[in-house]
């Protein structure tokens, strides 16, 4: 289903739900959204870079999987 996604939909805007984040680790922009309302934003590699709301969750998903 990822690879339809990424080759689909290559030059296309996507709204994504995602609990799996490493399937949107190739993504351009994260939005992290808190009670309807917008926490953070960036790339997903400026989010990892340093303390964040969407590291904390990649840590504990990633944590979880093991």
């Amino acid at each position: 289903m990822q690879r339809v996604i990424r080759t689909a939909f290559k030059d296309s805007t996507l709204i994504v739900v995602a609990h799996r984040l490493n399937n949107i680790l190739d993504f351009d922009q994260i939005v992290v959204l808190e009670n309807g309302n917008v926490k953070e934003m960036g790339s997903p590699s400026e989010l990892l870079a340093g303390p964040s709301a969407f590291r904390d969750l990649y840590d504990s998903s990633s944590s979880a999987e093991r």
